[in-house]
């Protein structure tokens, strides 16, 4: 509902006043109010700058308890934002389905908003989370194909290749890692792979144990030795703190790596796949 203005307009005296050009000013005068009057919503709401304060500070739960406080029915870009920082706090705090499903309201919203790129990438990130390798990957590459000047191409390169990694398609892998290098060479995801935090891994193997002291990984390496084993340790870092990894076999298969894990697993070893 629109304010309401009051218009006074002072007229000529009868028959000293052209009829056709009064009309027309007293017309520009009505439209230049009606354009200058705000719509209801266009002001700022107080609920969406709540919300924002508490994403901000990372107080997810605070930001889901203001959803009531949206009206899901507004289409104005301050409501949209507020719905997408709900939708991502429900997928912080392990809620993705929901997640899904508040920011797929944005995404099929008319007009679209500004910042639907972003959640694209927020709704891959919840299937992704959700191990739903596939779906994921699909939508990362429906934000690289669509969103091709998006902020988060950087991270829909980085999040593709490690799924691909993670499905055994190790040369796609690449591939995305160096459309990252190529597009994104100034951003977070490219210097994380530059630096060795992100790994690139082009087989699969039996993870025996990762350790954040050497001297414990080369211990269970040594240990593995002595059982006819060819172990190896591999340095990665998280955090930029060095981890060890104690591996098994270089396999090109997942299948296979299923296997010998099962194996050492029969002599009583923890073994795992990686990736």
């Amino acid at each position: 509902m629109r304010s309401v203005t009051r218009i006074e307009i002072a007229l000529p005296p009868a028959g000293a006043r052209n009829d056709k050009i009064f009309t027309v000013i007293l017309v520009l005068c009505v439209l230049n109010l009606l354009i200058a009057a705000p719509e209801a919503g266009a002001k700022n709401s107080p609920y969406v700058e709540t919300i924002r304060q508490f994403f901000l500070k990372g107080e997810y739960d605070r930001v889901i308890e203001q959803m009531p406080t949206l009206n899901l029915d507004e289409n104005s870009s301050e409501m949209m934002e507020g719905l997408y920082f709900v939708g991502v706090s429900l997928i912080k705090v392990g809620r993705y389905a929901d997640g899904r499903d508040v920011l797929s309201r944005i995404a099929q919203r008319k007009p679209k908003i500004k910042f639907r790129d972003q959640v694209e990438l927020r709704i891959a990130d919840a299937f992704l989370a959700e191990s739903a390798l596939n779906i994921a990957l699909k939508r990362y590459q429906n934000v690289m194909t669509a969103y091709p000047d998006s902020s988060g191409l950087a991270r829909a390169y980085e999040q593709s290749a490690l799924i691909c990694q993670r499905l055994g398609q190790f040369e796609q892998a690449q591939s995305y890692f160096k459309l990252l290098q190529m597009n994104c060479p100034l951003s977070f995801e490219a210097a994380n792979l530059r630096r060795g935090i992100t790994e690139r891994i082009s087989h699969f193997g039996v993870q025996m144990g990762t350790f954040a002291n050497l001297f414990n990984a080369e211990h269970l390496k040594t240990e593995l030795e002595t059982k006819g084993f060819q172990p190896y340790v591999q340095t990665v870092r998280e955090d930029a703190e060095p981890l060890y990894r104690v591996l098994i076999g270089e396999f090109a298969s997942k299948q296979e790596a299923e296997t010998a894990a099962q194996n050492l697993e029969s002599l009583g070893y923890p073994a795992q796949v990686y990736p």
